[in-house]
């Protein structure tokens, strides 16, 4: 049986709160998170050295969301951060790699 990807949204507010906390993808799958932002741009920073996907940094605008790739680090959890570009705001949510 063949496991479907899904392209996982998560929506950036502009106070910089997101839909979800941890976002739950799943490594056999490929699945993949899109991020979309609804204030100015944002940037999503995972740690250099420990991050899931290939890249370490995305970022975002209203009208163009950014997508991870699948992942391509080990299973667990990996930490965030979202901030704002123009802003001195930021958030720290989650990413949950599930076999």
């Amino acid at each position: 049986m063949q496991v479907q990807k899904e392209i996982l949204k998560v929506r950036i507010r502009e106070d910089l709160t997101l839909d979800y906390d941890v976002v739950n993808v799943r490594f056999a799958a490929k699945d993949e998170i899109e991020w979309h932002t609804e204030g100015g741009p944002v940037i999503i920073e995972f740690n250099d050295k420990t991050h899931p996907f290939a890249e370490c940094l995305f970022e975002t605008t209203v009208d163009k969301p950014a997508r991870s790739g699948p992942p391509v680090g080990g299973v667990g959890p990996y930490e965030y951060w979202v901030r704002s570009k123009y802003m001195a705001k930021s958030a720290d949510p989650g990413v949950n790699i599930k076999p």
